[in-house]
């Protein structure tokens, strides 16, 4: 039987992944840092046949523990902006020598961010389109999918997911908890980049779906695939389903790059959002003819599919 260990099992990502995976029936283990957190994720009725280990991505006791006799890792760990400069690449580079050790597969959900600033002739973008990021973020993402191919050279087998953004419950990032909670509350959202540009969104229960079949598929070993099959929509018309749904009319502000530089100067976290900005500043649609080619059909929606569900959740989650 095939033995999965999602890292990162309390984040919106872990959280979906495990649930794609029980919903497969697979050996499911999860790295969890608060079993009670976990627990609370879920409104209505804990996942079954899931084994906890407590500890974050620090201890490597647990992250021994968790992998123990694994076939498939799951890398679905997230953190703040300002620690995930610091400690992700540590934290890939202890997942790298553990799938090493046990001639595993590591699953790693990639961004968007490694393209940095292109060209509109090039979309959508294929897997094979030049790297060539222009933020921080953007060269950090870089340089872990190289660590990470490199271990594939060394004993690890290795899919990388390169995914839109994602939304959906427990995806606890700013932007998308400012715009979910200013949406129930009925305030001004703050976007940033152009709103009118069509981008791609994708729901997180979605791309639990896929990760858990990048890792099950053996077609997928040794590749990178964009999750590109998603009908595009602009920020704008997003935003306004959402509004739509929480019972609220859509309002959005935009704020400059210079009013962020200067908040920034106070607050280090800003930087995140002049990030964000520079992302959305440009249309970045993927391409999705190796998906395809390689994947399941039925695990891809459209931009809105989740929306509703993560109302609910947020509203649950806050108590809203």
């Amino acid at each position: 039987m095939v033995t999965a260990t999602v890292l990162g099992g309390t984040t919106g990502l872990g959280k979906a992944t495990i649930d794609a995976l029980i919903s497969q029936n697979i050996n499911t283990k999860a790295l969890v840092n608060d079993i009670e957190y976990f627990k609370r994720m879920y409104p209505d009725k804990l996942p079954g046949k899931v084994t906890l280990y407590p500890g974050d991505m620090d201890n490597n006791e647990a992250i021994s523990a968790a992998c123990e006799d694994t076939d498939i890792i799951y890398f679905c760990v997230d953190l703040p902006y300002q620690d995930w400069k610091r400690k992700m690449n540590v934290y890939i580079t202890k997942t790298v020598y553990v799938a090493e050790a046990l001639e595993a597969r590591i699953v790693y959900p990639g961004n968007m961010y490694t393209y940095g600033k292109i060209d509109a002739a090039q979309l959508p973008l294929t897997e094979e389109a030049p790297q060539t990021p222009n933020t921080e973020y953007g060269q950090l993402s870089v340089a872990i999918e190289n660590r990470l191919m490199k271990a594939a050279m060394d004993g690890a087998e290795l899919t990388i997911i390169r995914l839109p953004f994602i939304y959906g419950p427990a995806i606890l990032d700013p932007l998308m908890q400012a715009v979910f909670l200013s949406a129930i509350r009925g305030s001004a959202t703050s976007w940033y980049g152009d709103p009118d540009l069509p981008q791609q969104f994708i729901y997180v229960e979605q791309v639990g779906k896929i990760l858990a079949e990048a890792g099950l598929n053996a077609e997928t070993a040794d590749t990178i695939i964009h999750a590109g099959a998603i009908e595009p929509i602009t920020p704008r018309e997003w935003l306004e389903k959402i509004y739509e749904l929480a019972g609220s009319e859509c309002r959005i502000t935009q704020p400059s790059t210079w009013m962020l530089y200067l908040k920034s100067v106070f607050n280090r976290d800003v930087l995140q959002f002049i990030d964000l900005k520079s992302r959305f500043d440009q249309s970045m649609i993927l391409d999705d003819e190796k998906y395809n080619l390689l994947m399941d059909q039925d695990y891809l929606g459209t931009a809105t599919d989740g929306i509703e569900d993560t109302i609910n959740w947020f509203r649950y989650w806050f108590e809203i």
